[in-house]
């Protein structure tokens, strides 16, 4: 399965200049944004699930950029947001550097593969 960014974005989910103040504030704001479109989801249980990835570690990859993601039952195909912020945020990444930008996605719960790494795949001409 080819996996292409128009698949996962819309320009309806392309942000710049966000205002958020905080990892907690962006977590929720992400979440509302979201459950606004995958249904039978709620903006408290994708918050929990971003919540809970973000316990294991910080999707904060360094150079400002962070993709916070979670699995959600609801969602059918993978689902993302571009967002650039207002303002940068701690996120503690994991090079201290404040986060600029991001690219948070919720993927199905039922699904296995692995979408960074088949975004890796195909950029490198394996797939």
């Amino acid at each position: 399965m080819t996996l292409r960014i128009d698949d996962i974005l819309s320009p309806t989910h392309t942000l710049v200049d966000a205002e958020v103040s905080s990892k907690k504030k962006l977590l929720e704001f992400l979440a509302g944004l979201v459950a606004e479109s995958i249904s039978d989801s709620s903006a408290d249980e994708i918050y929990e699930r971003l919540l809970g990835r973000e316990r294991l570690g910080s999707t904060g990859i360094g150079e400002g950029i962070a993709i916070p993601h979670c699995r959600l039952p609801q969602c059918e195909q993978a689902f993302g947001v571009l967002l650039r912020l207002a303002e940068p945020i701690d996120f503690d990444a994991i090079d201290g550097i404040t986060l600029c930008s991001g690219q948070p996605t919720v993927i199905p719960a039922r699904r296995r593969w692995n979408l960074i790494s088949q975004g890796i795949d195909h950029a490198l001409g394996s797939d």
